[in-house]
């Protein structure tokens, strides 16, 4: 009888091993290409064997992909903000899979103040929301300008489009809002330089909603979610990228040096002055003997360069997510040789599950901000372009057409754009380092009640370098050479 066991033993066993081996044999290379509704390939999505997250891809930059699997099988394919499609392999070995955006996931729910989010169904009060979609498809310098024209009872305002200039927020033309970033409260400036692609979700709590803020939300709040990584996914690199041109869309120009001249005689005509250009140097000007010069071309450049990248990567197990990114924006100014503005961001968001009734978590903001350009005193960009107007095209930058002698061409002279740059009317150089953390945890103390911690710790450092050379251009007396 024990022998009789023995041999039963081994042939189930046996059978089990050859059942296996049949398993392993029946698989195949499956491979595929995965869109989005609008034709365009996804690049990041993954894709697993439903029951084993270990067996799985990624697709790459053209949407593909390509891994083992049996008839059998499952394949789960997972994207952030796109519903999840499952595909049983079969007798298939080329998928065409089209990933449909999950547009109730994404407006389902609305962050309320304090971190706390609702269904949007259920919302009462005046709320506007934004999410990551479609602040994605903007470009700008700051996330104010990506904001502008999505958000409805939000007014926008830009003093001026120097690089790196913010747009100034308004909710419903009521004054400054109250900035939320994380739960932390924090300044507009914080607000209009992250980097946008780092942001989750932005409400806009208006009136009354805004109240749970007390009374540094009298004129709103705006909350800002930054994202975090996705609990059992593999890992997903992510790079984005954009490069283009500035120019002045519409800005009037001057009058060329015919006009100016006609309209310079006939002023003289009118009001009985002696006109200061002779007979013969209007007729010099009017057969193109004597040349003009163009202030507007002198200052202005036809376009400027605006580059920004990001890279992040982001993943998760069952009891870790993280969401790691780092971004780099560099804008040139549209003024010749006038310098721009650069920026450079890190964000590094992690979330951890300790048992089950524990969750801890950690946001980190780290952001360079460098602005330069030359420096006169006053205004300087202003000083820029009103040499376009204050200065006539009959008047040249140079004495005797020789760069290293500037001319006095104006009431004005530090109108004279040749001086305005970094040799001879002096520098100016405005720099920020801050970094940002903060910590949370919560705790699920009975059934409803949790019990929730925030810290956050701040530090910021400006460097700001103005040096403005001054001369005294009416002060010199030949005679102090001999």
């Amino acid at each position: 009888m024990k022998f009789t066991a023995i041999r039963l033993s081994v042939l189930f066993l046996s059978l089990m091993f050859v059942h296996a081996a049949s398993g392993q044999s029946d698989k195949r290379n499956i491979s595929g290409s995965i869109t989005d509704e609008s034709g365009l390939p996804m690049v990041g999505v993954t894709v697993f064997i439903k029951g084993s997250m270990s067996q799985g891809t990624v697709s790459s930059t053209d949407g593909r992909f390509s891994m083992d699997a049996a008839p059998d099988d499952t394949l789960v394919f997972t994207y952030l903000n796109y519903l999840t499609k499952e595909i049983q392999v079969g007798t298939q070995t080329f998928l065409n899979v089209v990933m449909q955006e999950d547009l109730e996931l994404i407006d389902a729910v609305v962050v309320t103040g304090y971190g706390n989010g609702i269904l949007k169904e259920s919302l009462t009060s005046s709320i506007s929301n934004i999410s990551s979609t479609k602040l994605s498809k903007s470009s700008g310098a700051n996330v104010s300008t990506a904001l502008a024209g999505k958000i409805s009872g939000i007014n926008f305002r830009m003093a001026d489009g120097q690089p790196g200039a913010a747009t100034t927020i308004n909710i419903r033309n009521m004054g400054s809002a109250l900035f939320v970033i994380d739960g932390v409260q924090s300044t507009q400036g914080s607000f209009n330089n992250l980097d946008f692609n780092d942001i989750e979700s932005i409400s806009v709590l208006k009136d009354a909603s805004a109240a749970i803020y007390g009374v540094q939300a009298a004129n709103g709040a705006i909350v800002v979610t930054t994202k975090s990584g996705i609990r059992n996914r593999r890992p997903v690199v992510t790079l984005q990228s954009y490069f283009g041109m500035q120019s002045w869309f519409r800005y009037p120009q001057p009058a060329d040096v015919r006009s100016f001249v006609g309209g310079h005689i006939q002023s003289a005509t009118i009001t009985g002055l002696q006109p200061q250009i002779t007979p013969e140097q209007i007729e010099a000007y009017n057969n193109g003997t004597l040349k003009g010069f163009d202030w507007y071309r002198f200052v202005v450049r036809q376009s400027s360069p605006q580059y920004y990248v990001n890279a992040n990567v982001s993943g998760g197990n069952d009891n870790v997510n993280y969401y790691i990114s780092m971004g780099s924006l560099d804008q040139r100014s549209v003024i010749n040789n006038f310098g721009g503005f650069r920026r450079f961001n890190v964000q590094a968001n992690v979330d951890a599950k300790i048992g089950n009734r524990l969750k801890v978590g950690a946001r980190f903001n780290g952001r360079y901000e460098d602005t330069k350009h030359p420096a006169v005193p006053g205004d300087d960009v202003w000083a820029a372009i009103f040499a376009i107007w204050r200065n006539p095209p009959t008047s040249f930058p140079y004495a005797n057409g020789n760069p290293n002698y500037p001319a006095v061409t104006s009431n004005t002279p530090s109108t004279n754009f040749a001086i305005l740059n970094y040799d001879r009317s002096g520098y100016y150089r405005d720099t920020y380092r801050v970094g940002q953390i903060s910590v949370n945890a919560e705790y699920d103390l009975l059934e409803g009640l949790k019990l929730k911690a925030l810290g956050s710790y701040y530090l910021g450092q400006r460097w700001y370098d103005v040096q403005e050379y001054t001369y005294d251009l009416y002060s010199y007396d030949p005679a102090s050479d001999s």
